[in-house]
Protein backbone atom coordinates (compact mmCIF):
# COMPACT_ATOMS: atom_id res chain seq x y z
CA UNK A 1 0.00 0.00 0.00
CA UNK A 2 1.43 3.46 -1.11
CA UNK A 3 0.19 7.21 0.60
CA UNK A 4 1.53 10.23 -1.48
CA UNK A 5 2.37 13.22 0.55
CA UNK A 6 2.63 16.79 -0.75
CA UNK A 7 5.75 17.36 -2.44
CA UNK A 8 5.41 14.06 -4.46
CA UNK A 9 6.82 11.82 -1.66
CA UNK A 10 5.37 8.17 -1.49
CA UNK A 11 5.00 6.51 2.08
CA UNK A 12 4.88 2.45 1.73
CA UNK A 13 2.29 1.59 4.38
CA UNK A 14 2.54 -2.06 6.50
CA UNK A 15 1.70 -2.87 10.04
CA UNK A 16 5.10 -1.48 11.57
CA UNK A 17 4.82 2.15 9.68
CA UNK A 18 1.98 4.73 10.78
CA UNK A 19 1.69 7.55 9.22
CA UNK A 20 0.05 10.92 10.48
CA UNK A 21 -0.45 13.76 8.00
CA UNK A 22 -0.36 16.99 9.20
CA UNK A 23 -0.62 20.31 6.82
CA UNK A 24 2.41 20.63 4.38
CA UNK A 25 3.90 17.75 5.67
CA UNK A 26 3.89 14.52 7.18
CA UNK A 27 4.86 13.04 10.71
CA UNK A 28 6.22 9.05 9.84
CA UNK A 29 6.45 6.67 12.76
CA UNK A 30 8.45 3.29 12.48
CA UNK A 31 7.87 0.27 14.82
CA UNK A 32 10.49 -1.42 12.32
CA UNK A 33 12.81 -0.38 9.59
CA UNK A 34 10.90 1.57 7.17
CA UNK A 35 11.80 3.42 4.35
CA UNK A 36 10.16 6.52 3.02
CA UNK A 37 10.48 7.48 -0.96
CA UNK A 38 11.31 11.01 -1.10
CA UNK A 39 11.75 13.78 -4.15
CA UNK A 40 15.48 12.92 -4.70
CA UNK A 41 16.02 10.50 -2.22
CA UNK A 42 14.50 8.12 0.85
CA UNK A 43 14.59 7.88 4.25
CA UNK A 44 15.20 4.89 6.68
CA UNK A 45 13.84 5.26 9.93
CA UNK A 46 15.72 2.51 12.39
CA UNK A 47 12.93 1.48 14.85
CA UNK A 48 11.73 -1.29 16.79
CA UNK A 49 8.19 -2.34 18.57
CA UNK A 50 10.29 -1.60 22.02
CA UNK A 51 11.57 1.44 20.69
CA UNK A 52 10.07 3.37 17.44
CA UNK A 53 11.82 5.92 15.71
CA UNK A 54 9.80 9.01 14.53
CA UNK A 55 10.47 11.79 11.63
CA UNK A 56 9.09 15.08 10.91
CA UNK A 57 8.63 15.87 6.92
CA UNK A 58 8.10 19.13 4.93
CA UNK A 59 7.94 18.59 1.37
CA UNK A 60 8.12 21.77 -0.73
CA UNK A 61 10.77 22.91 -2.94
CA UNK A 62 12.91 20.61 -1.13
CA UNK A 63 12.36 18.23 1.85
CA UNK A 64 13.50 19.05 5.33
CA UNK A 65 13.84 15.83 7.52
CA UNK A 66 13.48 16.09 11.24
CA UNK A 67 13.99 13.23 13.47
CA UNK A 68 12.08 13.62 16.64
CA UNK A 69 12.99 10.15 18.22
CA UNK A 70 15.07 7.32 17.58
CA UNK A 71 17.82 7.40 14.34
CA UNK A 72 17.23 7.37 10.47
CA UNK A 73 19.40 7.74 7.41
CA UNK A 74 18.75 9.67 4.61
CA UNK A 75 19.73 9.15 1.43
CA UNK A 76 20.33 11.52 -1.51
CA UNK A 77 20.61 10.33 -5.37
CA UNK A 78 24.49 9.90 -6.20
CA UNK A 79 25.02 7.85 -3.14
CA UNK A 80 24.96 11.05 -0.54
CA UNK A 81 24.55 9.76 3.00
CA UNK A 82 23.54 11.35 6.23
CA UNK A 83 23.09 9.17 9.52
CA UNK A 84 20.68 11.29 11.73
CA UNK A 85 19.72 11.12 15.41
CA UNK A 86 16.95 12.58 17.29
CA UNK A 87 16.92 16.36 16.99
CA UNK A 88 18.80 16.68 14.02
CA UNK A 89 17.41 18.14 10.92
CA UNK A 90 18.64 18.52 7.11
CA UNK A 91 17.27 19.32 3.86
CA UNK A 92 16.85 16.82 0.84
CA UNK A 93 16.83 18.77 -2.23
CA UNK A 94 15.30 17.20 -6.06
CA UNK A 95 19.10 16.76 -7.04
CA UNK A 96 19.43 14.31 -4.06
CA UNK A 97 21.56 16.83 -2.53
CA UNK A 98 21.70 16.56 1.23
CA UNK A 99 22.02 19.98 3.32
CA UNK A 100 22.45 19.29 7.25
CA UNK A 101 20.62 21.84 9.50
CA UNK A 102 21.31 20.85 13.29
CA UNK A 103 23.74 18.46 13.95
CA UNK A 104 24.00 16.92 17.49
CA UNK A 105 27.35 17.36 17.88
CA UNK A 106 29.65 14.49 19.66
CA UNK A 107 32.20 16.77 21.16
CA UNK A 108 31.51 19.65 23.70
CA UNK A 109 33.14 22.69 24.49
CA UNK A 110 31.80 23.47 27.60
CA UNK A 111 29.46 21.86 30.48
CA UNK A 112 26.58 22.88 32.21
CA UNK A 113 24.62 21.71 35.25
CA UNK A 114 20.85 21.82 34.05
CA UNK A 115 18.78 23.89 36.28
CA UNK A 116 21.95 26.80 35.70
CA UNK A 117 21.35 30.06 34.01
CA UNK A 118 24.66 31.52 32.34
CA UNK A 119 26.04 33.90 29.15
CA UNK A 120 28.43 31.97 27.24
CA UNK A 121 30.73 35.02 25.70
CA UNK A 122 32.30 33.13 22.28
CA UNK A 123 35.14 34.04 20.69
CA UNK A 124 32.89 31.75 17.78
CA UNK A 125 29.86 32.65 18.21
CA UNK A 126 28.07 29.59 18.86
CA UNK A 127 28.77 26.49 21.48
CA UNK A 128 28.05 22.78 21.90
CA UNK A 129 26.80 22.96 25.10
CA UNK A 130 27.11 19.29 27.09
CA UNK A 131 24.11 19.66 29.70
CA UNK A 132 24.81 17.94 32.57
CA UNK A 133 21.58 16.03 33.98
CA UNK A 134 22.86 14.98 37.48
CA UNK A 135 20.57 13.06 39.64
CA UNK A 136 17.61 14.43 37.92
CA UNK A 137 16.72 11.72 34.86
CA UNK A 138 17.59 8.05 36.42
CA UNK A 139 16.74 6.71 33.05
CA UNK A 140 17.74 9.47 31.27
CA UNK A 141 16.25 12.35 29.37
CA UNK A 142 15.66 15.26 26.74
CA UNK A 143 17.04 18.36 26.54
CA UNK A 144 14.70 20.85 24.75
CA UNK A 145 16.09 24.64 23.69
CA UNK A 146 14.07 27.11 22.35
CA UNK A 147 13.90 31.13 22.16
CA UNK A 148 10.49 30.71 23.29
CA UNK A 149 10.11 29.34 26.69
CA UNK A 150 6.90 27.58 26.00
CA UNK A 151 9.03 25.31 23.48
CA UNK A 152 7.14 24.75 20.39
CA UNK A 153 9.77 25.19 18.00
CA UNK A 154 12.29 23.77 20.22
CA UNK A 155 15.85 21.75 18.98
CA UNK A 156 16.36 18.08 21.01
CA UNK A 157 19.09 16.30 22.02
CA UNK A 158 18.78 13.45 24.19
CA UNK A 159 21.12 11.26 26.36
CA UNK A 160 21.27 8.66 29.65
CA UNK A 161 23.75 11.17 32.01
CA UNK A 162 24.31 14.52 29.67
CA UNK A 163 23.13 15.58 26.39
CA UNK A 164 25.37 17.91 24.11
CA UNK A 165 23.38 20.14 21.63
CA UNK A 166 25.00 23.79 19.79
CA UNK A 167 23.46 26.75 21.04
CA UNK A 168 23.90 29.50 18.47
CA UNK A 169 24.13 33.31 19.42
CA UNK A 170 21.18 34.77 21.48
CA UNK A 171 19.22 34.22 24.31
CA UNK A 172 17.76 30.11 24.98
CA UNK A 173 15.32 28.78 27.19
CA UNK A 174 15.47 25.03 27.89
CA UNK A 175 14.00 22.62 30.18
CA UNK A 176 15.21 18.38 30.80
CA UNK A 177 12.70 16.25 30.69
CA UNK A 178 12.88 12.71 31.90
CA UNK A 179 12.48 9.41 29.78
CA UNK A 180 10.67 6.54 31.30
CA UNK A 181 9.96 3.39 28.78
CA UNK A 182 10.02 5.59 25.98
CA UNK A 183 8.01 8.76 26.88
CA UNK A 184 8.50 11.69 28.04
CA UNK A 185 7.62 12.97 31.75
CA UNK A 186 7.08 16.24 33.19
CA UNK A 187 10.27 19.03 33.00
CA UNK A 188 12.30 18.57 36.34
CA UNK A 189 14.54 21.13 35.65
CA UNK A 190 14.86 24.80 33.26
CA UNK A 191 16.81 27.35 33.01
CA UNK A 192 17.84 30.09 30.66
CA UNK A 193 21.50 30.33 28.31
CA UNK A 194 22.60 33.21 26.03
CA UNK A 195 25.78 33.12 23.83
CA UNK A 196 27.43 36.44 22.84
CA UNK A 197 30.30 36.28 20.40
CA UNK A 198 32.76 38.20 22.61
CA UNK A 199 36.32 37.41 23.05
CA UNK A 200 36.13 39.25 26.43
CA UNK A 201 39.59 41.07 24.70
CA UNK A 202 38.91 44.99 25.36
CA UNK A 203 40.85 46.44 27.97
CA UNK A 204 38.72 47.49 30.92
CA UNK A 205 38.09 51.11 31.39
CA UNK A 206 39.69 53.61 34.16
CA UNK A 207 38.33 53.90 37.59
CA UNK A 208 35.58 56.53 37.33
CA UNK A 209 36.34 60.26 38.71
CA UNK A 210 33.65 62.44 40.64
CA UNK A 211 30.96 63.39 38.32
CA UNK A 212 29.74 66.99 38.47
CA UNK A 213 26.26 67.84 37.69
CA UNK A 214 24.40 71.00 38.50
CA UNK A 215 21.07 71.64 40.32
CA UNK A 216 19.38 73.97 37.71
CA UNK A 217 15.89 72.22 36.85
CA UNK A 218 17.39 69.94 34.08
CA UNK A 219 17.37 65.82 33.99
CA UNK A 220 20.69 64.56 34.13
CA UNK A 221 22.07 61.06 33.55
CA UNK A 222 24.86 59.11 34.90
CA UNK A 223 26.38 55.74 33.39
CA UNK A 224 28.27 53.70 35.40
CA UNK A 225 30.29 51.13 34.39
CA UNK A 226 31.79 48.73 37.55
CA UNK A 227 30.02 50.70 40.83
CA UNK A 228 28.12 53.79 40.80
CA UNK A 229 30.90 57.14 40.62
CA UNK A 230 30.63 59.89 43.85
CA UNK A 231 29.49 63.14 42.41
CA UNK A 232 29.66 66.71 43.04
CA UNK A 233 26.33 68.30 43.07
CA UNK A 234 26.53 72.38 42.36
CA UNK A 235 24.18 74.95 42.16
CA UNK A 236 24.68 78.73 41.44
CA UNK A 237 23.99 81.31 44.07
CA UNK A 238 25.37 83.11 47.04
CA UNK A 239 24.42 82.21 50.45
CA UNK A 240 25.94 80.39 54.05
CA UNK A 241 24.05 77.23 54.94
CA UNK A 242 23.51 74.87 52.53
CA UNK A 243 21.14 72.10 52.27
CA UNK A 244 20.71 69.60 49.39
CA UNK A 245 18.21 66.49 48.82
CA UNK A 246 18.28 63.67 47.36
CA UNK A 247 14.66 61.84 47.01
CA UNK A 248 14.06 58.73 45.46
CA UNK A 249 11.11 55.84 45.80
CA UNK A 250 9.26 58.37 48.32
CA UNK A 251 12.76 58.58 50.68
CA UNK A 252 14.70 60.84 50.96
CA UNK A 253 18.34 61.88 52.10
CA UNK A 254 19.81 65.40 53.03
CA UNK A 255 23.27 66.59 52.76
CA UNK A 256 24.58 69.99 54.80
CA UNK A 257 27.26 72.03 53.74
CA UNK A 258 28.39 75.73 53.72
CA UNK A 259 28.87 76.20 50.17
CA UNK A 260 26.72 75.74 46.65
CA UNK A 261 28.87 72.71 45.88
CA UNK A 262 28.32 69.06 47.94
CA UNK A 263 29.95 66.06 47.27
CA UNK A 264 27.76 62.55 47.15
CA UNK A 265 29.66 59.41 47.37
CA UNK A 266 28.64 56.49 45.39
CA UNK A 267 28.23 54.13 48.15
CA UNK A 268 25.63 56.45 49.23
CA UNK A 269 23.58 56.07 45.73
CA UNK A 270 22.39 53.01 43.40
CA UNK A 271 20.39 52.77 39.70
CA UNK A 272 17.22 54.41 39.41
CA UNK A 273 15.55 57.93 39.31
CA UNK A 274 16.22 60.48 41.87
CA UNK A 275 14.56 64.01 42.17
CA UNK A 276 17.05 66.71 44.00
CA UNK A 277 16.82 70.34 45.07
CA UNK A 278 18.73 72.76 47.08
CA UNK A 279 17.42 74.84 50.28
CA UNK A 280 19.57 77.98 50.70
CA UNK A 281 19.46 79.50 54.30
CA UNK A 282 16.53 78.30 54.84
CA UNK A 283 14.78 78.67 51.73
CA UNK A 284 14.04 76.06 49.03
CA UNK A 285 15.39 76.47 45.79
CA UNK A 286 12.48 76.79 42.87
CA UNK A 287 14.15 74.47 40.46
CA UNK A 288 14.12 70.77 41.02
CA UNK A 289 16.29 68.68 38.94
CA UNK A 290 16.27 65.22 37.98
CA UNK A 291 19.13 62.64 38.19
CA UNK A 292 18.99 59.33 36.33
CA UNK A 293 21.11 56.96 37.22
CA UNK A 294 21.84 53.69 34.94
CA UNK A 295 24.12 50.85 34.49
CA UNK A 296 26.83 50.75 31.09
CA UNK A 297 25.75 47.71 29.35
CA UNK A 298 28.46 48.86 26.31
CA UNK A 299 31.51 48.94 29.20
CA UNK A 300 33.62 45.74 29.62
CA UNK A 301 33.13 44.35 32.84
CA UNK A 302 35.83 41.35 32.39
CA UNK A 303 39.28 41.60 30.49
CA UNK A 304 40.61 37.98 29.44
CA UNK A 305 44.69 38.12 29.03
CA UNK A 306 45.67 34.70 28.61
CA UNK A 307 45.13 32.10 27.14
CA UNK A 308 44.95 33.53 23.96
CA UNK A 309 42.07 32.10 21.43
CA UNK A 310 43.12 29.96 18.82
CA UNK A 311 46.99 29.86 19.72
CA UNK A 312 48.77 26.00 20.68
CA UNK A 313 48.51 25.34 24.99
CA UNK A 314 50.64 23.66 27.37
CA UNK A 315 49.77 22.44 30.09
CA UNK A 316 49.16 23.64 32.70
CA UNK A 317 47.53 26.26 31.43
CA UNK A 318 48.37 29.75 32.56
CA UNK A 319 45.03 32.35 33.11
CA UNK A 320 45.67 35.38 33.75
CA UNK A 321 43.28 38.35 33.01
CA UNK A 322 41.64 41.67 35.00
CA UNK A 323 37.70 42.07 36.30
CA UNK A 324 36.05 45.26 37.40
CA UNK A 325 34.84 45.93 41.16
CA UNK A 326 32.24 42.84 42.48
CA UNK A 327 32.98 40.19 40.35
CA UNK A 328 34.81 36.43 41.26
CA UNK A 329 36.78 34.14 38.69
CA UNK A 330 36.94 30.46 38.76
CA UNK A 331 37.85 27.26 36.43
CA UNK A 332 36.30 24.17 37.07
CA UNK A 333 35.33 24.99 40.54
CA UNK A 334 39.06 26.45 41.62
CA UNK A 335 38.85 30.09 42.77
CA UNK A 336 41.14 32.32 41.24
CA UNK A 337 42.66 34.79 43.65
CA UNK A 338 41.84 38.70 42.69
CA UNK A 339 44.47 41.16 43.93
CA UNK A 340 44.00 44.68 45.06
CA UNK A 341 44.51 45.66 41.31
CA UNK A 342 41.86 43.30 40.55
CA UNK A 343 43.71 41.05 38.12
CA UNK A 344 44.02 37.29 38.96
CA UNK A 345 46.59 35.27 37.44
CA UNK A 346 47.15 31.31 38.02
CA UNK A 347 47.85 28.04 36.31
CA UNK A 348 44.79 25.37 35.94
CA UNK A 349 44.66 21.96 33.96
CA UNK A 350 43.37 20.75 30.20
CA UNK A 351 39.60 21.44 30.08
CA UNK A 352 37.48 18.55 30.03
CA UNK A 353 35.96 19.67 26.62
CA UNK A 354 36.94 21.50 23.11
CA UNK A 355 37.61 24.81 24.96
CA UNK A 356 38.49 26.16 28.63
CA UNK A 357 35.90 28.47 30.47
CA UNK A 358 36.81 31.20 33.01
CA UNK A 359 33.41 31.30 35.12
CA UNK A 360 33.10 35.36 36.28
CA UNK A 361 30.28 36.02 38.72
CA UNK A 362 28.59 38.88 39.88
CA UNK A 363 25.78 39.25 42.39
CA UNK A 364 23.90 41.92 40.09
CA UNK A 365 25.25 40.31 36.48
CA UNK A 366 24.90 36.74 37.21
CA UNK A 367 26.94 33.97 35.85
CA UNK A 368 28.99 34.52 32.54
CA UNK A 369 31.63 32.13 30.99
CA UNK A 370 34.23 33.29 28.82
CA UNK A 371 35.61 30.53 26.39
CA UNK A 372 39.12 29.98 25.07
CA UNK A 373 39.84 27.44 22.49
CA UNK A 374 43.40 26.44 21.68
CA UNK A 375 44.85 25.77 17.72
CA UNK A 376 45.53 21.99 17.70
Amino acid sequence: TTLDLAGGSRIAVGPELAISLETGGGKVTAGADGTVNLPGGAITLKGTPQSTAEARLDAASETKVTVTRGSARLTGEGNSILDMNRGESATLKKSGVIRVIDAIPSYFDFRLAVGDTATIHDPKGSTAVQFQFGSKCAQGGVIELDKDNRFRTAKISSGKENANIMVEGGSWAYRLRCTSGGSEGNAVASGRIAVKRDSGSRKLPPPQRPIPIDADGRTWRVSYQSVVPSLIIGMKGTGSAYKLTLAQGGKAETFEASKGSVTVKGDKLKEGTYTYWFVVDGVKQPKSSTLIIDFDQTAPQVYIESPSNGKPWTAPIEVKGAVMLGWSAAVEGITLPIDKQRRFKATVDAPPGQALAIRLSHPDRGVHYYLRRQKK
